[in-house]
């Protein structure tokens, strides 16, 4: 106790040896401190029927952090027994922070070993408040009781500025009581509070209560007596939310539908800044449940966890995931069904390595838009996190679902194995997955540094997937033949944000072959994504190209090339691209009446040859040597060529064999939309840019 005890000391020594012939008994204290707590010019005056005692400042390291202008009188008291009596006190003070003074009764019975007080009613914002205390030698107790003090920002904000600074409102009522002894220094405490109809809110509405229920509970042993001596504090703590509401942006949380509920034991060691939980239980009605048999943060970082969890992914979902997808690509994404537990042990200073499992249970999940659907998903999730033995075996882990779809595009029954290691992702063996009547293969999946900078890296093939049932679920024009290829290693850098494709991507289509090389897409969820690549057309079936549009039948093959190939936002900036007949095609040439029409539309020309044109009608196809046409675009214009120079122009078809025809186009260039909108009439695709994809 240092300065202090001795004070005390002195004063019941000096009462002692005061007779009652002593008129007056004066004391003045000029500055005293203890710790955090100061106290300046104090005095106390003593008469045989009336004491007083007063001080200008009392400075303390806790709410209301200084005390101004106090002054307890007794008039009616008295000495007797070497013992101050006082049944009818009165105490005024001056509360700074608050602007606010505090008036209330006062009784005590003070001797120099044995004593005790009470201050009641207190009377403050409209509450009542009791406080009593006694003490027997060095050990005291003491208790504060609230009955009922309705709360408001203009004394809760000055007393906690620091932790309550955004407070704007604040209503509500506390009652409760707190309870501490000490021997002389506390080390026994027990608060029970009960908050109702609190309600408060920020400047911006983003954190706000309306109509809280909670009550809180917290007990703690302060053992300092018992060596060594330090400042450890173990106990008890409950907390109880079981009405109102409450908004933290963007998760709202209406707790009379769904109460919480913790209880803990917990230990705090202030010199080491360790505290450490034992039988942590969180529960939440219908949506969570969280048990800890350990708990220990050191220096704010977390030691050691032992725990597990259960919740009902709707409700979990739904109250604290699918608020933060408000507003964006995902919004109408939820899950209807399922269920999910799971286990984290963490243990630092141990040689084994932190682990996690999370296991979901028949989860079905839906998109308002039905871009995405997974029926009967069930995912068995084990992650270790890095180990000291290099040789310490990764856990496997399991994903499978029933079915599931892409947008319109059905995906079959799957199974996926793989191992989550640290922050890297592998998938163990290659998996199958169904689409359509055909299969996708994913014969390599890597994923580095998953929370940071992911880097992915990517290999497969799709296997006999029917171009006429795909086109039909994306509601395209029908085509027909399937679409196989193999898709070679494709990497992912976060960091740069750009995928890259390492190697050909090579699809069979059309009865030929597509290719596709030196694909690079940057900022690819960025606000402007940009794609370059180069793409070769070889040996495709014209007949197939063209016989599923309305743009009129050719028949015979066609190769070409799209190269430097550059979109913006996945629109096309410039490229160079050429479509023709392949040199020495034997296929059998023949164009229909419709298709001259459209090419000569196509092109700004004119159809001439051995028929006139009052003939023309007459024949519905006609015979050809070879065709061709290319675009080279840039800035939004396009130069246009053909299979071969012509007068004045240039053959887009050139005719061979009866009844022959050619076709000639005369413009050299055309402004891109302008080309795109002839494109779409001719082919009656109503839409043939590309969508603005937003970020």
């Amino acid at each position: 106790m240092g300065v202090w005890r001795k004070r005390i000391g002195l004063t019941a020594l000096w009462l002692a040896g005061v007779s009652l012939a002593s008129p007056v008994l004066h004391l003045a204290v000029d500055h005293l401190r203890y710790g955090p707590i100061s106290l300046e010019n104090a005095s106390a005056n003593l008469t045989p029927t009336e004491y007083r005692l007063a001080f200008d400042r009392l400075s303390l390291a806790v709410p209301p952090w200084q005390i101004d202008r106090l002054t307890l009188t007794c008039p009616n008291g008295r000495f007797a027994q070497r013992a101050l009596e006082c049944r009818q006190g009165n105490l005024a003070l001056h509360l700074p922070r608050l602007g606010q003074s505090l008036k209330a009764n006062f009784s005590a019975h003070m001797g120099s070993d044995i004593g005790g007080f009470t201050l009641a009613p207190i009377r403050f914002a409209d509450g009542r408040w009791r406080l009593t205390g006694d003490y027997h030698g060095n050990d005291w107790q003491a208790e504060v009781k609230i009955d009922r003090q309705p709360l408001a920002t203009d004394w809760i904000k000055p007393l906690f500025s620091g932790a309550l600074a955004w407070l704007s409102r604040l209503e509500g009522n506390l009652a409760g009581h707190l309870n501490a002894a000490g021997s002389p220094a506390i080390d026994q405490m027990n608060l029970n509070l009960k908050g109702a109809g609190l309600t408060f809110n920020d400047p911006d509405y983003t954190r706000v209560a309306e109509g809280l229920e909670v009550s809180l509970q917290l007990q703690g042993d302060n053992p300092l007596h018992h060596p060594p001596r330090r400042n450890r504090w173990v106990g008890d703590l409950k907390l109880e939310i079981p009405a109102g509401e409450g908004l933290f942006l963007p998760v709202y949380v209406p707790f009379k539908q769904h109460p919480l509920r913790l209880q803990t034991r917990y230990a705090w060691d202030d010199r080491a800044a360790e505290l450490e939980l034992k039988d942590f239980g969180l529960v939440q009605q219908d949506v969570l449940t969280v048990t800890a048999e350990q708990a220990r943060i050191e220096h704010g970082n977390l030691a050691t966890l032992s725990a597990s969890f259960q919740g009902k992914l709707p409700t979990l979902f739904g109250l604290y995931a699918q608020p933060f997808l408000a507003g964006g690509k995902w919004e109408g994404l939820e899950i209807t069904e399922g269920t999910a537990r799971g286990i984290v042990l963490s243990r630092r200073q141990a040689p084994d390595p932190d682990q996690a499992h999370l296991y979901l249970e028949d989860v079905i999940l839906t998109d308002r838009d039905r871009r995405l659907g997974v029926n009967r998903l069930n995912l068995n999730l084990a992650w270790q996190g890095p180990s000291k033995n290099p040789d310490s075996p990764s856990p496997i882990s399991r994903l499978n679902w029933h079915a599931a779809h892409l947008y319109a595009i059905p995906i079959g029954e799957t199974e996926i194995f793989f191992q989550f290691t640290d922050d890297n992702f592998r998938l163990l063996l290659p998996a199958e997955v169904p689409v359509l009547d055909g299969h996708f293969f994913i014969d390599l999946l890597e994923v580095f540094d998953l929370s940071a900078t992911p880097r992915v890296r990517f290999r497969g093939h799709l296997d006999q997937i029917s171009l006429e049932a795909l086109t039909r679920v994306l509601g395209w024009p029908p085509l027909s033949g399937t679409l196989s290829g193999t898709i070679p290693k494709v990497t992912y850098d976060h960091h740069s944000r750009t995928l890259q494709l390492d190697g050909r991507l090579t699809v069979k289509v059309f009865d030929g072959t597509l290719v596709i090389e030196h694909l690079v897409i940057t900022d690819l969820f960025g606000v402007l994504p940009r794609l370059r690549t180069d793409i070769r057309f070889h040996n495709l079936d014209l007949e197939q190209v063209t016989g599923h549009f309305a743009f009129g039948r050719i028949t015979g093959r066609l190769e070409g090339h799209i190269r430097q190939l550059y979109l913006e936002n996945w629109r096309p900036i410039s490229f160079d691209a050429w479509f023709g007949t392949p040199p020495a095609d034997p296929s059998r040439h023949r164009i229909s009446q419709k298709a001259v029409k459209n090419l000569t539309d196509l092109g700004g020309g004119g159809a001439t040859g051995a028929l006139s044109r009052t003939f023309f009608r007459f024949f519905e196809e006609f015979g050809y040597d070879r065709m061709g046409l290319g675009c080279r675009l840039q800035n939004q214009v396009c130069e246009l060529s053909g299979a071969a120079p012509a007068p004045d122009g240039y053959y887009i078809v050139k005719g061979g064999g009866l009844p022959r025809i050619d076709v000639i186009g005369y413009n050299r260039r055309i402004d891109w939309p302008t080309l795109i909108t002839r494109l779409a009439r001719i082919t009656q695709i109503k839409q043939l840019e590309s969508p603005i994809i937003e970020p």
